[in-house]
């Protein structure tokens, strides 16, 4: 009886020792579950921070490649306003040359023209004083005539020059005129080139204006693509440093999953040995009943000693010792248990400190 109570005690320890340890692997199954969960959290969002890392800098690329290509169009630009600067101002002057040059023209044509109707007017006067002349010489004596017929000639060679004269005077005018009609027109035509000249170029300083006005832009984009090479920098910096921390995040991650592989072979060994003790358990109670069926014998017999067959009581002896047998077996048994739980207890143990190592570790990198 007493060896039975003690086996029961043991029995009961074992339960409450394979009850705790159930609580001890659930915790660390727990904790094991939401650390991974921490780690696959801080792993989306580092990947996620990656990507737009690598978005913003793509982005900003493109800013970097336009801005390039409207610096490259402003400074195109710049010297086509001032290619057509030169070429306006070059028109300017040619058309003050000309317009001079026209206005001296003029003013000789007219002087001419004045110096000629001038000389017409004084060969128009002395044609007139001939005429009147020439009449009283015709009323003069015939011996006369002879002077006559020498001032005619010469009158006639007055005539003639004075019709050369205007003639070449004529042709002179009627030059000048076309001169200024060619001078108007290409007057006009520069004139008309200067004011499309002007336009465009009043166009482009528009334009040049508004793209001068992105000045701001432009530096406030200059600096955001110094701040991301910066960033960049750091970040190819930071995943040099934090590559051997995330081999030893890795390496960690790795022995917590074999931990947690071996807590689980461990929780179906201990499912395993439950099963085990349940069925020592129901065996001790069998061989419990069996022994108390047999001190109801031994008392039967006690109480029938006088009367008992020296055989019967040789079986009965034999039978009590098989049973003995069987209960050490049992013993034996339960023993060899009792020892399995504390060497899976001690398993345990020594694998607290890792995966707490590994959660403390877990912890402070993410």
């Amino acid at each position: 009886m007493v060896e039975t109570s003690r086996l029961r005690d043991e029995v009961a320890a074992k339960l409450k020792m394979v009850g705790e340890m159930e609580i001890q692997v659930a915790n660390l199954k727990d904790d094991l579950d939401k650390e991974h969960k921490r780690w696959r959290i801080a792993q989306d969002n580092y990947e996620r921070q990656v990507i737009l890392q690598s978005e913003t800098i793509q982005e900003l690329t493109n800013t970097s490649k336009e801005l390039s290509i409207m610096q490259a169009e402003v400074s195109r630009l710049r010297e086509l306003f001032e290619a057509q600067k030169a070429e306006n101002d070059l028109l300017k002057s040619s058309w003050e040359k000309e317009k001079t040059e026209l206005q001296h023209m003029c003013h000789e044509a007219e002087r001419k023209f004045s110096e000629t109707d001038e000389q017409n007017k004084i060969l128009h006067n002395r044609l007139e004083a001939l005429h009147v002349r020439l009449a009283e010489k015709e009323q003069s004596s015939v011996g006369k005539s002879t002077v006559g017929s020498e001032g005619d000639g010469d009158l006639q060679k007055v005539i003639s020059y004075l019709r050369r004269s205007k003639e070449i005077t004529e042709t002179e005018i009627t030059l000048l005129k076309q001169e200024k009609l060619r001078l108007q027109s290409k007057l006009e035509g520069a004139i008309k080139a200067s004011e499309s000249a002007q336009v465009l170029l009043r166009s482009q300083l528009e334009r040049s204006s508004e793209l001068l006005l992105k000045d701001e832009e432009f530096k406030s984009l200059q600096l955001q693509v110094r701040e991301i090479n910066l960033l960049r920098e750091s970040n190819v910096q930071l995943r040099e440093e934090n590559k051997p921390n995330f081999e030893e995040c890795q390496k960690f991650h790795d022995e917590a999953h074999r931990a947690r592989a071996e807590a689980e072979n461990l929780e179906n060994l201990l499912k395993l040995k439950q099963i085990e003790v349940d069925t020592l358990q129901k065996d001790v109670e069998v061989l419990k009943n069996e022994i108390g069926n047999l001190n109801n014998k031994n008392t039967e017999m006690v109480e029938r000693y006088k009367n008992i067959n020296i055989h019967d009581y040789e079986e009965v002896k034999v039978q009590l010792e098989q049973y003995k047998i069987s209960l050490w077996d049992a013993i034996i048994q339960q023993k060899n248990a009792k020892f399995w739980f504390m060497e899976s207890s001690l398993r345990a143990q020594r694998l607290q400190p890792d995966v707490a190592l590994a959660c403390d570790f877990l912890q402070t990198e993410w």
